[in-house]
């Protein structure tokens, strides 16, 4: 996972980036890369290319 822009506290953000977690465990554990920021989450399947 790939925080952008994201505030690391966990006060500010962590609800949201369990949130996230929760929603993207299936694809994280098939090999993926999520990436989160202030807007939107992008999920990327692995391999890139």
């Amino acid at each position: 996972m790939i925080l952008r822009g994201v505030d690391l506290r966990p006060e500010a953000s962590g609800e949201r980036l369990l949130q996230v977690l929760v929603a993207a465990a299936e694809v994280l554990e098939a090999g993926a890369i999520v990436v989160v920021d202030s807007r939107r989450v992008r999920v990327r399947p692995l391999p890139l290319g």
